[in-house]
């Protein structure tokens, strides 16, 4: 995220966008999430991360495709 993404984020704050509670619960989120899911992936080979991320990635261009047309 740095630079960009903390300067980006400190003028939405001095504009009063921003949800602090609500951010630290994302970072939390982002941290927890990232820790873990190395620790879990490290033991999987590279074709089923492979298939997981496919499938995750059909699984968005769906609820995408399905929003768009609400």
């Amino acid at each position: 995220m740095p630079p960009i993404g903390i300067l980006a984020a400190l003028a939405y704050y001095q504009q009063g966008l921003v949800d602090l509670r609500a951010a630290g619960l994302i970072v939390v989120g982002f941290v927890a999430g990232s820790f873990f899911g190395a620790r879990y992936v490290a033991h999987l080979s590279n074709a089923t991360v492979t298939r997981i991320f496919a499938a995750f990635l059909i699984i968005v261009a769906v609820r995408m495709l399905i929003s768009a047309k609400a």
